[in-house]
């Protein structure tokens, strides 16, 4: 991602991110500004920006099968995810995102954000959720994300969804969908996701490989 930085006092100055996604441009302004405010000049934050190391569960790209990339995201609530589909869309232009989601954060678990999750899961072009994770919480079922009602309202809208609660079989049936130069595989989720990344890696090799 390349931009100018603008800081007072300074001239403009040219630089990039290793990552994608207007996000985390603010993110950098922010600590482009405390750089700034601690006595950086714009041409030292400017050389040192480049650097910033990619951290894992941020497009985190886990492996590439006949050209179809499998990236490993920590979205977990609306917005980021939102946020995450840009930037996905904006690396790997003109091609579908097929979204694998795990419900699984004490955020992503309640029904406060029913309607937005539909909204956005609603800019994939596919979508597959693994059964919820369970916590020994006590969150009461009128507060909890009811995810049938979500695939039920994003299929309604248009965008394909389902649950396959099985790992296994929830890898192997977005490999055997996935299309060779035509698609990117983004499966989110604060945890492991149960191992799914290298699953759909070797699902892909063996339909597509």
């Amino acid at each position: 991602t390349h931009f100018t930085l603008h800081l007072p006092n300074e001239q403009p100055v040219e630089t990039r991110l290793s990552i994608w996604g207007d996000h985390n441009v603010m993110n950098a302004l922010t600590a482009a500004w405390l750089a700034y405010s601690a006595g950086a000049t714009a041409v030292a934050i400017g050389e040192a920006l480049p650097t910033f190391s990619l951290p894992k569960k941020r497009q985190e790209l886990r492996g590439v099968v006949s050209d179809i990339p499998v990236v490993n995201d920590f979205a977990h609530h609306p917005t980021a995810i939102t946020e995450t589909i840009r930037a996905t869309r904006e690396r790997y232009p003109g091609r579908r995102v097929l979204a694998l989601f795990e419900v699984e954060s004490n955020t992503s678990r309640r029904r406060i954000f029913q309607d937005d999750f539909g909204a956005a899961l609603g800019s994939e072009d596919r979508v597959w959720f693994c059964q919820p994770h369970e916590k020994a919480d006590d969150l009461p079922d009128a507060e909890r994300l009811d995810l049938r009602e979500l695939v039920e309202a994003l299929n309604t809208s248009g965008t394909a969804a389902e649950i396959i609660a099985d790992i296994d079989q929830l890898a192997n049936s977005v490999a055997a969908e996935a299309r060779p130069s035509e698609d990117v595989i983004l499966a989110m989720s604060g945890r492991d996701f149960h191992g799914v990344h290298g699953k759909l890696l070797s699902s892909l090799d063996v339909h597509h490989g």
